[in-house]
């Protein structure tokens, strides 16, 4: 090969590990078919390709600098244009979970097969780390190639759902005999109901680290959902006619609520002005999940399987009929265990419709979309990662 054809390049695998110990030999077996020898680096490794050209891995796992990164990340990729907010907040909480981050410098040359062998193996590497490959021109995508999200606001994806290494969650976080007599009992349904969760998956979500919110907050916080869930139906099925109809209701909806001052940012800028967000309207169509969460965590509603959705009439009759005060005054709050009783078994849920997806198969019995509703909605309700922010809740799995 003539050396002063090449030029280098690089390419970042970001993904979510409990420890980085095994990236090398993962490395090793994705690149087997180019590769001649490996080597440890002060930072990292090499692979030695049968060309003698090298491919450098750094990696970097300090959690200070990973968060500190991914935090910067999701600041960057929060301004794209993206009009599929929903793909758009799923991958700012794909950002968000990221604590491993894998720098690959390599050389190419006009061998455009060459150059595809390497970028293929980097993939199958990322493939095995349920990584995320992000290029020079800040595009960011899925291990299967799929683009997730870009900077100039294009996506490739109808839906996604954020994705972490299960390993991650087994953190030392003491467990109570509740705590494990919970997980118990959420893997007994999950065998009974032929869903499969792999033993070792911890409650992620434990008596110790568990954190309610007052009724007062979890009832503002319904309000707010039902308003932009109102907001996406009126919008979604009558455009802009019907602006006079969605202030009407958002009026009366804040005379007898006061909600307006606990719209999360994302929400406030969806009502302030529908029309430049038509693809939201589904992304908050489907938040009428967490409502319905919400209001069963105040003794409103009934929650039975998450395998089919909730009837927004009931949840409207409920709303529209009521103020705030007579909701407080006759709110009968679930109990912290019952809360997380249920947080633990959607968790579980959560995480069978997960790698279902990823082996592009279905589980039978449940709903994803509402299972991640439901999962979200339980992770804002139980403070899980001591996160309170709604926009920055990270339905972990």
């Amino acid at each position: 090969m003539n050396t002063d054809e090449l030029q280098q390049t690089a390419l970042t695998i970001y993904t979510c590990r409990k420890d980085s110990k095994d990236i090398k030999t993962l490395a090793e077996f994705a690149f087997k078919k180019l590769m001649l020898q490996s080597s440890d680096r002060e930072t990292g490794f090499a692979i030695t390709l049968n060309d003698d050209t090298t491919v450098e891995f750094g990696v970097l796992d300090d959690p200070r600098e990973t968060t500190r990164q991914a935090s910067g990340m999701q600041n960057f990729f929060s301004k794209a244009p993206l009009e599929n907010q929903r793909v758009k907040q799923a991958a700012l909480t794909q950002i968000g979970l990221f604590n491993c981050i894998i720098g690959i410098r390599f050389d190419i040359n006009r061998d455009t097969d060459r150059t595809n062998k390497i970028i293929d193996s980097i993939y199958h590497l990322a493939e095995k780390l349920y990584g995320f490959v992000l290029y020079p021109n800040m595009y960011l995508f899925h291990w299967s190639s799929t683009l997730l999200i870009s900077i100039d606001g294009k996506t490739e994806m109808e839906e996604f759902y954020p994705v972490a290494d299960g390993r991650m969650l087994d953190e030392e976080i003491p467990e109570t005999e509740t705590d494990i007599a919970r997980k118990n009992c959420s893997m007994e349904i999950c065998r009974r109901k032929e869903i499969y969760v792999p033993e070792h998956l911890r409650n992620y979500v434990t008596e110790g680290n568990c954190r309610i919110p007052e009724k007062a907050e979890i009832l503002r916080r319904a309000i707010c959902i039902f308003a932009t869930g109102v907001c996406s139906e009126i919008f979604r099925e009558g455009g802009s006619r019907d602006t006079k109809q969605f202030m009407d209701i958002l009026n009366a909806l804040e005379e007898q609520y006061s909600f307006r001052a606990s719209l999360s940012p994302l929400e406030q800028s969806y009502i302030k002005d529908p029309l430049k967000h038509n693809s939201d309207h589904i992304y908050y169509d489907w938040r009428y999940e967490d409502c319905n969460v919400l209001l069963w965590a105040l003794g409103y509603t009934k929650l039975g399987e998450p395998d089919h959705t909730c009837d927004v009439s009931l949840l409207g009759d409920l709303i529209f009929k009521n103020n705030f005060e007579s909701l407080m005054a006759n709110a009968r709050p679930k109990s912290k265990e019952e809360i997380l009783d249920l947080q633990d078994l959607i968790y579980r849920y959560d995480w069978a419709c997960v790698e279902a997806r990823v082996k592009g198969s279905h589980p039978e019995n449940l709903d994803p979309s509402v299972v991640y509703e439901w999962h979200y909605a339980l992770n804002w309700l139980t403070g899980a990662g001591d996160i309170t922010e709604w926009d920055l809740v990270r339905p972990n799995t």
